[in-house]
């Protein structure tokens, strides 16, 4: 053994690092290594045999070999060791040709679980280090062997593998990437989807006109089919909420059979899968949100996450499968009570008066102001925009006139896209409010567009939100004759 080189024990024991770490990462999460079978579409009955539960011990068993073994038996368990690489990286090729994206837990719920083109670059470079492994163990080289020669300079080599392991590691790999950040109660910035069966646009600040979940999945997702599965059990026990599932392009041609005829009513779809990702999730991800595009709960990201959601807002109850089936309840949009936006306006028992949000915005598109600068003298009305739709460029060009009705206040065009970015049609004389990131119409939960709220002079809200063109009408209109009131008594 003296005559071998001691560095050559590093791809035994790295290759025997990655298929212990992988072999009980997939042991913690044996669901999710059946889910990769059915990710990866690998034979529906290879799946369902025990191959899913079998695998994580072979590379358990292969990594032990790899650390202890010697000679023939050792050249065997590192052939066995390219052999399942080399059939990780033909799968993960495959699957790159898919039309959509699949996870594969490779290692369970550790570390990156999109397919993409840097996985297969990882299997390419863990085929070459197991085939190094191969011609360490046929030149005689062994981790008993080199300890037995040499012990500390095998450990020292090994601990230098073990700290280039961790830099790469903390350079480069990333693991699962967390939700974005939302809390209940906070509004959910605006977006835009489209209609399944129509191809139309529907924008966020309409969609959420009812208690509504979107479930964001895709086809071949594990998870997926197991919350698809449950689709109609959960819209019987919540007949509250509104279930809305959203696909991206490559999965919208799957949708009829998938699961229940219900699944496709009302489908949306995420063409780039943008929104997703600016939920900061993968499929399966729901988000519950209230009318008004307040979030109930914290963004659900996997099915436990899902699950302990409906159970927490329906009725739910998984432990009893032989529960009375109930057919679902029609979702069909109710009709919001109609409200005067006078009595709102007037009324301090139906509108609860909360603080101005600590925010900013720049005066006239230059100088940084708060919300309590721009209302330290008067109360303002702030008429939001953050697109150039047909109804916001109607809300644009109408401040002027409500400025002209409303005479005692400060009315501002607040609008996320700076003035010069305007048509010149709408770009305001005055009173320009510009918001960098939209981050002010956030924090007022302007999130649709157009959208107003008045701001009082003591620092409180005084009205509003309110959304769409005819809306913020009414609105305008009941402050005029409030105004009115208070100026005649």
């Amino acid at each position: 053994m003296r005559d071998v080189p001691t560095f050559l024990v590093v791809p035994l024991v790295l290759c025997a690092a990655v298929l212990l770490l992988s072999g009980v990462a997939k042991l913690r999460d044996t669901q999710a290594t059946r889910d990769a079978f059915t990710a990866l579409r690998l034979p529906a009955a290879l799946g369902a045999s025990v191959a899913p539960l079998l695998l994580p011990w072979a590379e358990i068993a292969l990594g032990v070999l790899l650390l202890v073994a010697r000679g023939w038996l050792l050249v065997l368990a590192a052939a066995a060791t390219v052999a399942l690489f080399l059939a990780y990286l033909v799968v993960i090729a495959r699957a790159l040709r898919f039309d959509e994206q699949v996870t594969c837990n490779c290692f369970g719920a550790l570390g990156e679980q999109g397919v993409t083109s840097r996985t297969l670059v990882r299997n390419g470079v863990l085929v070459g280090t197991a085939v190094l492994a191969v011609v360490a163990a046929a030149m005689g080289a062994s981790l008993p062997g080199a300890l037995l020669a040499d012990a500390p300079a095998t450990l020292g080599v090994m601990a230098v593998s073990a700290l280039a392991g961790a830099v790469t590691l903390f350079v480069l790999g990333h693991g699962p990437q967390a939700p974005a950040a939302g809390f209940t109660g906070s509004h959910v910035p605006p977006f835009t989807l489209l209609d399944a069966a129509g191809g139309g646009p529907v924008h966020s600040h309409g969609l959420f006109e009812e208690r509504t979940l979107l479930l964001f999945a895709s086809r071949g997702c594990g998870p997926c089919e197991r919350v698809i599965a449950q689709w109609d059990d959960w819209r019987a026990a919540s007949p509250g909420i509104r279930f809305r599932v959203v696909v991206n392009d490559a999965s919208a041609a799957l949708l009829e059979g998938w699961g229940s005829a219900s699944v496709a009513d009302g489908a949306l779809l995420d063409p780039a899968a943008n929104v997703l990702a600016a939920l900061g999730g993968g499929t399966p991800t729901g988000l519950l949100v209230g009318p008004g595009g307040t979030l109930l709960a914290p963004v659900a990201v996997g099915t436990d996450a899902l699950e302990a959601l409906v159970r927490e807002h329906g009725t739910w109850v998984p432990e009893d499968p032989a529960a009375d089936h109930v057919e679902p309840a029609s979702h069909a949009p109710a009709e919001p009570p109609a409200q005067d936006p006078a009595e709102e306006f007037d009324d301090a028992e139906a509108y609860v008066r909360t603080e101005i949000p600590d925010a900013m915005v720049l005066d006239e598109g230059v100088r940084p102001r708060t919300l309590r600068e721009l209302t330290a003298s008067t109360a303002a009305l702030l008429v939001s925009i953050n697109c150039l739709c047909g109804t916001s460029r109607d809300a644009a060009a109408a401040v002027e006139r409500w400025r002209d009705l409303l005479p005692s206040l400060e009315v501002r065009l607040l609008s996320s896209m700076p003035a010069e970015s305007l048509p010149e049609e709408l770009r305001p004389e005055a009173a320009f409010a510009y918001d960098h990131a939209g981050l002010t119409q956030r924090a007022l939960g302007l999130t649709g567009s157009p959208s107003a709220v008045l701001l009082g002079a003591d620092g409180l809200l005084a009205g509003g939100p309110v959304t769409g063109m005819a809306d913020i009408e009414e609105f305008v209109d009941a402050i005029a004759e409030q105004l009115a009131a208070a100026g005649a008594a």
